[in-house]
């Protein structure tokens, strides 16, 4: 029969095949516990003023875009990674292509997801050559002693500066045309062309400015400088008087010049007003100002440490109206600005002096053309805004020129016929294509903005996009990814314009 086995000997053999059995029933059920508790993803936006942007040169060979620093974003630049940078300072990437797909992704992307676009299409121009050298200008602005000296860089297409060991390429200038930079005695100062050279081909590759500046130098402005400095003002404002003795709104015209203030008017307690130099200024004449000459007297007033060649030295430029004196008016054809239906429908026209434009519609009652003056903007135009009757389709705009008292308007020149305007809304063609998992957004004119709504079983998730976005970064399409197969998009079209 053998020997029989203890009960401690049968023990463990037992505990191992039960220890076994709860093994193999509970692992099927942790495994689908696991599954279903897949953690949520972190979401990562790209906001609009980190789109990348299309710096557009002159050519191809000096194109590149602009990649901002996300974090936990990773770019391709057409199919290529760009290099991760913990700069906040952006990436300005190389390209060639007219046409360049920039593609974003999350660095993980396991634990992270990008909500919003993911893709941009960037448009580039082959480029006429760049400014020539001749036309690219660095104004030195020497003043007494070596701490403010400065130099005044133009901004140019196509032209990278270096003052100094810094470069300023034509979209950092933003919206000025100028800027102003300190420099000392041995500054370096040079221009050079971006992707071509300059337009005639003989040119350096650098246009290179001898500094100017000095450390004690005082200034001594010559008489005729000052004086070609000031003239009788062209202000825009002048443009709009209606009826009138002369002009109603008198203005000085000059041009800054560094270390002068200038005082308009006999009265030497009279404020004298900056005008920053290289920069046109409009100073107002007040009628006592005016002698019965004609005249106004302009007196250059020296900051310390400058100088004038005649102490004494007054400007008088002469504010005499011609009597008789014919106003030769055109208007062109750029005249009529019809856009987007009823809501943008302008008169453009140029405004000379010491006359009035007048526009006229039909009184809805009386069919009678109604004329009314329309000031003249900062820019010296007249906008009239069309004012569109309800439920007409077409409306016609008439326009007239009327002269101030002492001038007359010169025949022809302008429409004697009127400007008829579309007054429906303009049809803008479908910009935004739902695809699978994606949605493209194509930036056409009078679309605002667009609402992608994504759904995932219970869940929606709304993402806004702007097109003024889009057309700021130089971006013409954009590829959304989406988890339903099929979003929904919502377009806003701005007034005037409909789908």
């Amino acid at each position: 029969m053998g020997t029989p086995l203890k009960p401690a000997d049968r023990f463990p053999r037992r505990a191992l095949t039960v220890a076994a059995a709860v093994s193999l029933v509970a692992a099927p059920a942790f495994a689908g516990a696991a599954h279903a508790a897949d953690p949520v993803k972190k979401a990562i936006k790209i906001s609009a003023k980190q789109f990348p942007i299309a710096l557009d040169r002159p050519g191809t060979s000096a194109d590149k875009v602009r990649i901002a620093t996300v974090a936990g974003v990773k770019w391709q630049v057409a199919a290529v990674d760009v290099p991760a940078s913990s700069a906040k300072t952006p990436t300005d990437v190389a390209v060639s292509a007219l046409s360049v797909v920039v593609t974003a992704a999350p660095t993980d992307a396991a634990t992270t997801e990008i909500a919003g676009p993911t893709s941009w299409t960037l448009t580039y121009t082959d480029g006429a050559p760049v400014t020539a050298k001749a036309d690219v200008k660095a104004t030195f602005v020497d003043v007494p002693g070596g701490l403010k000296d400065s130099v005044i860089i133009t901004k140019a297409t196509g032209v990278e500066w270096t003052v100094g060991a810094k470069t300023y390429a034509p979209e950092d200038f933003g919206k000025k045309t100028t800027i102003a930079l300190k420099v000392g005695k041995d500054a370096k100062v040079e221009a050079r062309p971006l992707g071509t050279n300059w337009t005639d081909p003989s040119d350096a590759t650098v246009a290179a400015f001898t500094d100017q500046v000095t450390d004690t130098t005082p200034v001594t402005y010559k008489d005729a400088v000052v004086g070609a400095a000031v003239s009788v003002g062209d202000n825009p404002l002048d443009a709009a008087k209606g009826y009138g003795k002369g002009a109603s709104i008198e203005t000085v015209k000059v041009v800054g010049i560094a270390g002068l203030k200038w005082r308009v008017g006999a009265d030497a307690k009279a404020k004298a007003v900056a005008v920053k130099p290289g920069e046109t200024g409009y100073l107002k004449v007040d009628a006592d100002d005016i002698a019965s000459d004609g005249k106004v007297k302009v007196t250059p007033v020296p900051d310390k440490g400058y100088a004038l060649e005649t102490t004494a030295f007054v400007v008088e430029p002469n504010f005499t109206d011609a009597t008789g004196y014919q106003i030769a008016v055109v208007t062109g054809n750029a005249a009529k600005v019809e856009r987007g239906g009823a809501a943008s429908d302008t008169v453009v026209l140029a405004a000379p002096r010491n006359m009035t434009w007048y526009f006229g519609q039909k009184d809805a009652k009386t069919s009678k053309i109604v004329y009314k003056p329309q000031k003249a903007d900062k820019a010296g135009n007249a906008v009239y805004k069309v004012k569109h009757p309800k439920g007409a389709t077409t409306t016609d705009v008439w326009v007239k020129p009327v002269a101030n008292r002492g001038f007359t308007i010169a025949a022809g020149g302008w429409s004697t016929t009127p400007y008829t305007f579309d007054a429906a809304d303009q049809t803008v063609a479908a910009s935004a294509v739902v695809g699978s998992s994606k949605v493209t957004l194509t930036s056409l004119e009078g679309v605002d903005s667009w609402t992608i709504e994504d759904t995932s079983g219970d869940k929606t998730v709304k993402t806004t996009i702007k097109r003024a976005d889009l057309v700021a970064a130089g971006v013409t399409a954009l590829e959304v990814p989406t988890k339903a197969a099929a979003a929904t998009v919502v377009t806003k079209y701005i007034k005037g314009y409909k789908g």
